[in-house]
């Protein structure tokens, strides 16, 4: 690897990184449930389930998995996922893509805090956020706290692009009223989804570490893990860009469903 490379790997520390290396008092001794799908990996490419159930600090004892599952082996699209357990770990795994998109309180009953390291792509239509503001409900109806871990947005900050969803046509593949690209990283979301709509619960966000001037930049250019949050999101810059310019959006994503 060049020196330049080997640079731009340290611009950012993730906000999952940020949270395991400098420790956090929530953390302590607590039951650990954590929200992660296969595109939540460390820079050496080390899932942050495994990362999690390794430590002494705390105990791990619920993983949720977003649409497609916790590591990636559920791509059929909108096609719910079962219930069963981490073959790594051996830690329970609840799917929120299920006969239910929200943790019950039965599967936060041996939760303390939860966890949220989420890649999303930086498009209005992808699920992940959404079961990330479904956690954040969860949470503050049954007294949990939720640790939000902050990743780059894939497709940059610098623009904001696309119609503003209206609400008669919300949905999974979109809750809020956000312009189609949105500009926000994961953490900005989380934010924005308790000021602005009201989601109380006890959230604390675990921010990025940047270096060298990289806020904003495309992950692309930062040379960070980019494990694909879905397989059709292959081109995720191009992916954006088209959502965010499709005319006829409206009518498709919204009613349909993104990727």
């Amino acid at each position: 690897m060049g020196t330049n490379q080997g640079r731009a790997r340290k611009s950012v520390e993730l906000g999952v990184e940020r949270l395991l290396r400098e420790g956090s008092a929530s953390l302590r001794g607590a039951r650990v449930g954590l929200v992660c799908n296969q595109a939540s990996v460390s820079h050496d490419f080390r899932h942050v389930a495994d990362l999690f159930g390794a430590r002494a600090d705390f105990r791990l004892t619920a993983l949720f998995g977003p649409q497609h599952g916790i590591r990636g082996d559920l791509q059929d699209n909108m096609v719910e996922t079962p219930h069963a357990f981490d073959a790594e770990t051996g830690v329970p795994v609840h799917s929120l893509y299920s006969e239910t998109r929200e943790p019950t309180e039965e599967m936060l009953r041996d939760v303390d805090v939860l966890v949220v390291d989420l890649q999303d792509v930086g498009c209005r239509i992808y699920t992940f956020v959404y079961t990330m503001a479904n956690c954040m409900r969860a949470a503050g109806r049954y007294g949990k706290k939720v640790i939000v871990c902050d990743r780059p947005n894939p497709v940059g900050g610098g623009k904001v692009e696309g119609n503003l969803l209206e609400p008669e046509y919300a949905s999974f593949v979109g809750l809020f009223p956000l312009p189609t690209r949105h500009g926000m990283t994961i953490c900005e979301l989380a934010r924005m989804f308790a000021g602005e709509w009201g989601i109380e619960c006890e959230l604390e966000l675990s921010t990025m570490t940047k270096r060298g001037g990289a806020g904003g930049r495309l992950l692309s250019r930062l040379l960070l893990p980019a494990d694909l949050p879905e397989a059709c999101g292959s081109d995720l810059r191009g992916r954006a860009n088209s959502c965010a310019r499709q005319g006829g959006l409206r009518a498709g994503a919204e009613r349909g469903g993104g990727c």
